[in-house]
């Protein structure tokens, strides 16, 4: 089974708030994580931002730190989680979109950016730190001018 972790949906009911992503883990029934969402595609200083409710979200919680001159936050916690989870066999998902997704970025730069700040590749702005995510999920809810095709393809190319 494969589950969207990360925007605490339940919380808007009666449900309780969503827990730590480590403690869904431990679920046997749960194969696939999917992190929700990588929203903005080109937020400040050329960076995206994420959103994962009430666990790392520095608009809701200012000890959450975010690298200078960007507001891509650092989700160290996550990172530690996101090992865990692929050391118990989840597949650990990256999600880019939602309903209220910023496609605002070139295909091209967007996806080596994606390669370098989750996956195999190097930058000095690491969210998840040392953890690398096994793949993205596009969950684009409306019409835009982003090249999924070029982003898919250079993103295979990377793997």
């Amino acid at each position: 089974m494969a589950v969207y972790w990360g925007q605490n949906s339940g919380a808007a009911g009666s449900l309780p708030y969503q827990q730590p992503l480590g403690a869904y883990c431990d679920d046997d029934s749960v194969d696939i994580i999917l992190l929700s969402f990588l929203y903005i595609l080109k937020g400040q200083g050329g960076y995206p931002v994420l959103n994962f409710a009430n666990i790392c979200d520095y608009t809701k919680n200012a000890s959450v730190p975010v690298f200078p001159g960007t507001e891509l936050m650092h989700c160290s916690d996550m990172g530690v989680d996101i090992k865990r989870c692929q050391e118990k066999g989840k597949i650990i998902l990256l999600s880019i979109g939602g309903a209220t997704a910023q496609l605002n970025s070139d295909a091209g730069t967007f996806s080596k950016q994606i390669w370098d700040l989750f996956m195999e590749g190097s930058s000095e702005f690491r969210p998840f730190d040392d953890a690398i995510i096994d793949g993205i999920d596009l969950d684009f809810e409306q019409q835009s001018q982003f090249d999924t095709i070029q982003f898919a393809n250079n993103m295979n190319n990377y793997f």
